[in-house]
């Protein structure tokens, strides 16, 4: 299972640029790039980290080593509070600049990005995604009938992560937890790990249940907060019960659903009146689950736009407008591969 965290760069100034080329560089040798698929990365950093410094008022890089399938490989995301750009499409192109360049900075990470979008807002900023596959040939469309994107970034300064994350995929039904260890640091991290390996032992029962056994095997941990969602794709119906504030909304036909949790904490103080919800699921849709690390409270207008792109980049936009820069942060983005 992918639980990786996203490594966080900020660049505010140019004199970050070196150091933050060499780490990723160093990140993309240890998942195994060499010869020119490294140099290509190297590419794709360069202009990233050119185009931030050029036109940002600051900006940062998440990376992440990822495996979805049979794929594995980089992805690099930058995030700009610049001025935005009015046509993408056009500044995409090889040849277009704003400021007297080669304009060859994004045609050029898309060339040589085996998966590439762009998300452009005037006066919002941008928010560019570029995957590089190990194998190109791996570069496929999950056969999986759910696709689940998650973003996962540790507090500023900290090496280790108390959110995370589980899901088990089992033909037309998937069981999902989103946990959150209290605090952060190494000792959220153990929570989050024996909440997950908690839930990996309960998945034949409902959430509900699988909280109150949670409950008592976390007991030697801080504890935490979490939510379980349990998708049934024949009922076409979702069970779920959370504790605590673990943030969960489903986004169906343009409305969003607020999912309620239990006051409490996992480990600690668990209510003892808690059950299992149930609520009918469409399968067109969005299931949006983020940790106390981003602001509760969010515009869902500004949501119509950025679905039509990668959920990599709908997560991203969430951790730009929303991340709180105090905690761990969770974005969990789950929606099922049916077109009709």
């Amino acid at each position: 299972m992918d639980n990786r965290p996203h490594v966080s760069f900020a660049l505010s100034d140019r004199s970050y640029v070196s150091l933050i080329k060499k780490e990723i560089k160093k990140i993309a040798g240890n998942i195994g790039f060499s010869g020119n698929r490294l140099a290509e990365i190297e590419i794709i950093i360069a202009e990233i980290t050119s185009n931030i410094i050029k036109y940002s008022i600051d900006g940062s890089i998440l990376v992440k080593h990822f495996v979805k399938g049979t794929a594995e490989g980089i992805e690099i995301i930058s995030i700009d509070n610049g001025p935005g750009m009015t046509n993408v499409s056009l500044m995409v192109k090889d040849g277009v600049s704003t400021t007297r360049t080669l304009g060859q900075g994004l045609g050029a990470i898309k060339r040589l990005s085996d998966n590439f979008d762009i998300y452009s807002v005037p006066q919002w900023g941008t928010i560019l995604l570029s995957r590089v596959f190990k194998n190109p040939e791996a570069n496929t469309t999950s056969k999986e009938i759910f696709n689940i994107t998650t973003l996962l970034v540790p507090k500023k300064g900290e090496n280790y992560c108390g959110d995370g994350y589980r899901y088990v995929i089992k033909k037309n039904s998937c069981k999902i937890l989103a946990f959150d260890g209290l605090g952060h640091g190494p000792e959220a991290q153990k929570a989050s790990e024996a909440a997950i390996k908690s839930f990996m032992s309960t998945l034949n029962i409902d959430p509900g249940e699988s909280l109150r056994v949670m409950n008592k095997e976390i007991k030697s941990t801080r504890g935490g907060v979490g939510m379980i969602f349990s998708i049934d794709l024949k009922t076409n119906s979702t069970s779920f019960c959370g504790v605590g504030n673990i943030s969960a909304r489903i986004l169906s036909e343009g409305k969003l659903k607020n999912c309620i949790s239990y006051n409490g904490i996992i480990g600690h103080t668990f209510p003892n009146s808690l059950h299992t919800n149930n609520t009918p699921w469409n399968k067109q849709d969005y299931l949006i689950l983020t940790s106390d690390g981003l602001k509760t409270r969010w515009d869902s207008s500004n949501l119509t736009h950025v679905l039509k792109h990668d959920p990599s980049i709908v997560a991203a936009s969430l951790f730009k407008d929303l991340s709180r820069g105090n905690d761990d942060s969770l974005v969990i983005i789950l929606k099922c591969n049916i077109k009709n």
